[in-house]
This record gives C-alpha cells, structure tokens and sequence, in this order.
C-alpha cells in the first residue's frame, strides 16, 4: 500500500470517527446539522480521490471501473454540497424539489455502467456495444428525471406526496440496481471482476440499506440531518474508501474462477439491450400523456440504441464463432502435425480424448486403442499426489515421467501439461518429448566414473563384483546377474560371482556347450530369448542346463582381442524384455568392466609377487642388502643385520 494511500484509508477512518463525534456531542442543532453536512461532503470526496488512485493501476478494465465510480462519487459530493448550501444557509423547506435532488439521482448512473464493462487483456479498439450501453442508461436516467422533475402533474402534486413519491422511486432505485448487480455477479468469470464488483455491491448494498431507513425516517417522523442517522450515508462512503485503499491488483488478476456457459454470458451481453428499453418505454408511456412529443423522443433514441445494440452483438458473435472455428482449425493443424507425442486426456477420469499421430507412432498402440486406455495405463508407476495435481489444473513443466509401450519397452519423456478448456469442458493438453536416450548417455556418463572409482577404492576382486553388479543394477533389470572368468592357459572356467533366484552357484569346470561357452567362442554379445535358445540348441552350437531362462544376455569380457570373460543378466519370467537397447547399453558397460577387473588382477598379481620377493628376501640365510650409487644402504634382511650386528 503506498503512503497516499495510508494516507486516505487513515484520514478517512479519522474523518468517520470525527462524525461521529460530532454527532454525539454537539449541543446546537443548525451547528451538528451543518457539521455533520460537511464532514459527509468530505468523506465522500476522500471516497472519490480513493478511487481514482485506484485507477491508477496499468490496467484497462480497471482503470475503467474505478473512473467510472469516482465520477459518481464526484456527483454525490456535489449533491451533498449544494443540499448543505440549500438546508444549513437558504434554510429551503424539506418539502421542495431542490437541484441536489437531480445529482442525488443521478449519481448511481456512472456506478451503474461499469455493469456494462467487460474484461479485455488486451486493447481491441473502440467498444461501441459498451458506448451503446452507457446511452441505454443515459436514457433511461434522462427518462425518469423528466417523468419525476418535469411533468406538470408532479408540480401540482401536494408537497408531502411529491417527498413520498420521490422516497419511493429511490428506493425502487437501489433495489433495481441491487438486482442488477447480483446478476452481473453470476457470470463473474475473472478474480479481478470479483475483487472489484465486491467492492462497489458492498457499498451499494450498504448504501441503499442506509437510504432507504433514512428517508423513511424523514418521510415518516419528519426527520432532520444532524442526528445518529447522518451515518447511514458516512459509513457506507467510508467502507468504500477503505476498499479502495486497501485494493491492489494481482499478478492473477485474470485467472478464471469458473468458466460461465456461453449462453449464460451471452444472456448476460444482451439482458439490458432489452431490459431497459423495455422500462423506458414503460416511462414514456406515462409521460405521453402530458408531453407526447418528448415520450416519442425518448422511445426512438431507445429503440435505435437498443436494435444497434442488438445487431452489433450478433455480429460480434459472428465474427467470434468465425474466428473460434478459425482458432479451432490452426489448433487441430498443431495438434496433429506436432513431431512431439501429443494428447488430450479428461482430467476427472483420465481416459485419452485425442491423440496426435507422433503418440502413436511412438507407443505403437492404434488411435483407436489409446482412445480407450487412461494415463495409468501407460504410466509406469504414476504417483497419485500427480493425478491430484493435474485434476486441480496444476501445470507441469519438464515432469519426467517413465512410461510403456505397447511392445512392453518403457520410456522415459520429459511432460508438458496444463489444462485448457476443449468444447466447454475441462482438458488436460499434455506434450511429451522422449529424454530416454539422453538420460541413459548421462547414466552410462556416471558410469565410466563409478567404475573407475570402485576398481581403485575397492580391496580386492571379491569386493570389486558386487559394486560392479550394483551400478549395472541402475541400468537395467539384473537381479539374476553372474560374472565368468577363463583361464586360457588351464582350460578353467569359474564363476566368481553369481547371483540367482533359482540357481545355485556353477562349480569351475572346463568349458563346455553352454551360452556362456558360445559367447567365449564367439567374442560377440548374444540376447537369447526362448526361441533363440531352442534355434542354437537346434544347431548344436549350445546345450541346455540349469533352469531356462526367457531372456539371457551375455557379452565378453576383453582385453584387446582376447575374451577372458562374461558378464550376463537374465530372467525367469518375462517381467520386462531385454532388448537392442540393453544389449548395446551392457556391451559399452563390458568394456568398462574389462578394464576394471583386468586392473585389479593385475594389481593382485603384483601384491601376491611382491608378497614373493619380499618372503624370499626375508628368509635367506646370507645376507641382503640394497644401496644408492654412493653406498648408502636402503634396505637390509635380518640375515646381514645378525652377521653385522647392528639394528
């Protein structure tokens, strides 16, 4: 809030109070009536100055609104003003018309045509539906001041009808626009309409409450100004000022509450097009009777503003449905030739709406097929706080979800998704853009930096398999994950670690018809389903033992060109399919592997030779030494230290 705006909320908080104050203790009448007049005339000008500081915010509609109701507030000052002038220094009777009595009408009329203003982000040019509006209103105010200030049966009414006939028009007034503003308020479709219509039906609904008890009260008990009453007028101007004050707008200021029926809103653009000319004909009809010239006026000015209106409105929803059909056709084109997998789902149930033709290709289900599955179907896993989200139209950007395939194969994709309205109805747009490639390049990234971390930190070989089961764990499905290792020289192949959820460990053996065999033999990746199995078995190339496996996958080991070992996965039942994608993934990890096991090898071989050199030395009867160039001595054995005698 800035300080002019403190400034106004305060003074006017202190402004009411003061009233009251006056109200209560002043001891003169003329005095209190007076002061009470004018600290009123103040109130509501601070009222007015509230409300063009809040126009001053960088938006049309509003700026538009709180003009509209400062400009009121302006006529009621001035009406307070001159009644002041009339009552506390002309001593006027009560019972007389006097020139307030016109701005005290008339002031409702800016107030009433912000009904008529409609949201608009952006400028579209100059609204003539809303400039024929205000001239409905305009005529309509027009026509009642001259039913109600002109004809001469109204003059030569007695005094104490024409006060009670006046009381009673306010009243009917105040209900009407009241009524009006309760109906504008059904088709509220923004939270900026929201937060500013409540501001103005506050002080509306406070005002005519306040009004109609106070002129009741004069009308009946022959009431002066200068009692408590006086704040049925200060009060309702005050909370006014304070909701001007203490508005501000909101970075969503143009976020939908609720999207109205289109015919409800369309009801909405036409009820006073038809509404008030059907009341000003109403009035014209009376003053017909005393000024038929003047009613034949108002009722042509009426009706050519009410059939413009009419026209002007169908053509603007011509050009809408045009334009929406237009809108509609270039969204279908973007949808369907998107390369990225595009769909439209039902939040509520989540079962696909439409999809593009790029989901179909890659899911490789059929347009048809998709448009009876939901998300769940094809998400992997989908969390339920996500669905919660995407039914409250919460929107998502770079999400990555994993999803499945047709074939089984699963997919991760990176999601846009948010909710827009499809044919009246709510939809969730989802675009998906496959990141499963990019995500295995940088885990197979982190691997070539975890296995080179674990082949140095690691002890030995025994402690070296498990971490390297572990990292191809992350990659792929291996929970039936075995390392084999040949020794060329022997004959021998042994098993060094293998975990199963069937098979028990395989003893060393020399080698025999198996897969592991074949790909020794081979020095190539094999993925070997069932009927790939059966098909080698067929040829003789491989013999069958241990439990059948649905899937195995196995790729060498190596050092140059020479196999020394295997690193297989395999499955018992099919809960995912090993495809190209895990075979090329395991056969990059097999290098890496290779290296890290011939390394550690390497390392062992040197610690079990030096462990050699070092017992040789150590346990020789003759004496050992080593020296520099220079004969300093580097290192004796305990054999020279006894003969010497020196530690």
């Amino acid at each position: 809030m800035s300080k002019f705006a403190k400034g106004l909320l305060g003074t006017s908080l202190l402004g009411l109070g003061l009233h009251g104050f006056v109200l209560a203790t002043a001891q003169s009448h003329s005095d209190v009536s007076l002061a009470s007049y004018v600290l009123t005339v103040c109130l509501t000008t601070l009222a007015a100055s509230a409300a063009f500081m809040a126009a001053r915010e960088p938006n049309g509609y509003s700026r538009s609104f709180w003009r509209l109701t400062g400009s009121g507030f302006i006529l009621l000052a001035v009406a307070e003003l001159i009644g002041t002038y009339y009552e506390s220094v002309l001593h006027a009777p009560m019972d007389s018309v006097w020139p307030s009595d016109l701005l005290y009408f008339l002031f409702i009329a800016p107030m009433a045509m912000t009904l008529f203003l409609k949201p608009r982000e952006r400028d579209a040019g100059f609204n003539w539906a809303q400039a024929l509006d205000f001239l409905q209103v305009a005529v309509l105010m027009g026509a009642v001041y001259l039913y109600f200030f002109y004809l001469p049966s109204h003059w030569q009414a007695s005094p104490r009808d024409t006060e009670s006939l006046q009381w009673k028009f306010e009243v009917a007034r105040d209900a009407f626009l009241i009524v009006a503003f309760a109906f504008r308020f059904s088709f509220v479709r923004t939270r900026l309409e929201w937060s500013l219509f409540s501001r103005l039906g506050e002080f509306l609904g406070l005002f005519s409450l306040g009004s109609t008890v106070f002129l009741y009260r004069q009308n009946a008990f022959a009431m002066n100004a200068g009692s408590w009453w006086d704040l049925c007028y200060s009060v309702p101007v005050v909370a006014f000022a304070v909701g001007a004050c203490t508005w501000k707008l909101s970075p969503r200021a143009w976020d939908r509450e609720k999207s109205p029926p289109a015919s409800h809103e369309s009801w909405g653009s036409l009820w006073m097009s038809l509404l008030l000319p059907l009341l000003v004909l109403a009035i014209a009809t009376r003053i017909a009777q005393e000024k038929p010239l003047l009613a034949a006026v108002i009722v042509c000015v009426t009706l050519i503003a009410a059939g413009a209106r009419i026209v002007l409105t169908q053509h603007y929803q011509q050009r809408s449905a045009l334009a929406t059909a237009d809108a509609e056709q270039k969204f279908r084109a973007l949808f369907e030739h998107n390369p990225q997998p595009t769909c439209l789902y039902d939040p509520a149930t989540g079962r696909f709406l439409e999809v593009n033709r790029a989901v179909v290709e890659k899911y490789g289900y059929s347009r048809e097929e998709l448009l009876n599955l939901t998300v769940a179907d094809i998400c992997e896993d989908l969390p339920a706080e996500r669905v919660a989200a995407a039914r409250r139209g919460v929107e998502f950007r770079d999400e990555i979800w994993r999803q499945r395939c047709k074939d089984g194969s699963l997919i991760d994709v990176s999601l846009f998704a948010r909710t827009i309205q499809l044919q009246g109805r709510s939809a969730r747009l989802v675009v998906a853009q496959d990141i499963t490639q990019r995500l295995q390049a940088e885990k197979l990234q982190s691997v070539l930096y975890r296995i080179a971390e674990v082949s140095t930190s690691a002890r030995d070989l025994n402690a070296l398999y498990p971490a390297i089961h572990a990292i191809v764990a992350d990659l792929l499905d291996a929970r039936n994950f075995y390392i084999a290792l040949y020794d060329q020289a022997a004959n021998w192949l042994t098993f060094p670690y293998f975990v199963d959820e069937i098979d028990s460990p395989p003893a060393p053996r020399t080698p025999r018809k198996g897969l592991t065999e074949y790909v020794l033999r081979s020095g190539e990746p094999l993925l070997a389903t069932g009927k790939k199995i059966n098909e080698l078995a067929a040829r003789g190339e491989v013999e069958r033992a241990g439990t059948p496996a649905d899937d195995w996958l196995g790729v060498p080991l190596k050092q140059g060109h020479k196999t020394f070992g295997v690193l297989a996965v395999q499955h018992y039942a099919a809960r995912t399919r090993f495809g190209d994608t895990e075979k090329g993934v395991l056969t990059f990890v097999s290098h890496q592997v290779a290296s890290a096991i011939e390394r550690k090898r390497n390392e062992e071989a040197l610690q079990r030779s030096e462990g050699r050199y070092r017992s040789l030395i150590h346990s020789a009867v003759f004496g050992i030494f080593r020296a520099t160039l220079d004969g300093r001595f580097l290192d004796v054995n305990p054999a020279l230290v006894s003969m010497l005698g020196y530690s």
